[in-house]
């Protein structure tokens, strides 16, 4: 026998053992490694976090401490109204730019309104022959709709009765205080209520030809006219019949009054 022999186990001695083992093992309905291949602390194999070599330590934060930091860190109030400023600011603003806007766009339409007004009230005015580049611009009846020269309503016109006197070859209007004026009629014939048209003439007022009332008083006045002499029609005045429509221009000679005969005189 060799030296070397001594020393080394049976075959067979070695596998009666490994089979003792086992059979301990698996009797006892162990499922932990053999102690031949395994030198590792038995572990529950279904247990979590079995993969983790130690355990670690994680802090537990307060509720408090964490309710503080949330508090610091919001700051929603503080935040709020710079959005709130900002909106204030551009409503602000844009009722400042709409309500400008909107005075601009009416005083510009106001100026067209006057000069197209303007502009036919130049148009319907009869030139009386004293106009010269020294002579002031006649003075314009506005309404309150800004219709120039073409009021809704004629103002009353009324005057003291004078006393009429012949003195000296002539007719002298004495007033109550003693004033003399020396009556001078100078007049003009208008022709037109003595027809079956029931109107003066040159009231229709198109665009061909035609005028109005104010215009025809205007010329009147400028040039010293103080009396119209209308030629009426007897039968006229017994049927007092109210006018055609077509024969007078009712919008630009909305102050008179077209209801019947009588009441247009």
């Amino acid at each position: 026998m060799r030296p070397s022999d001594a020393n080394t186990p049976e075959p067979h001695r070695v596998s009666s053992e490994y089979d003792r083992v086992h059979d301990e093992g698996t009797s006892e309905g162990s499922f932990s490694y053999s102690v031949r291949y395994s030198e590792a602390v038995a572990v529950n194999p279904f247990a979590r976090g079995t993969n983790l070599k130690a355990d670690r330590a994680i802090p537990v934060v307060d509720d408090d401490v964490l309710s503080k930091r949330k508090h610091g860190v919001y700051k929603g109030r503080i935040k709020r109204w710079p959005g709130v400023l900002l909106l204030l600011l551009v409503v602000a603003g844009t009722t400042i730019a709409i309500v400008y806007k909107s005075n601009e766009s009416h005083q510009a339409s106001v100026e067209r309104r006057d000069a197209y007004q303007q502009a036919l009230a130049d148009r319907a005015r009869i030139a009386s022959g004293l106009e010269d580049s020294t002579t002031s611009k006649p003075k314009n009846v506005v309404d309150d709709d800004g219709v120039i020269n073409t009021p809704k309503v004629s103002p009353p016109q009324g005057c003291e009765l004078p006393d009429y006197q012949s003195k000296k070859g002539k007719i002298w209007a004495v007033s109550r205080n003693g004033t003399e004026v020396p009556v001078a009629i100078k007049g003009v014939n208008w022709f037109g209520m003595e027809t079956g048209m029931q109107a003066p003439f040159g009231l229709w007022d198109n665009d061909q030809n035609g005028t109005t009332v104010y215009a025809i008083a205007d010329f009147l006045s400028a040039n010293k006219f103080n009396s119209v002499r209308l030629p009426l029609c007897v039968q006229n005045i017994l049927d007092n019949k109210p006018l055609e429509a077509s024969i007078v221009n009712r919008v630009t000679n909305r102050a008179v009054d077209l209801s019947s005969y009588l009441a247009l005189l």
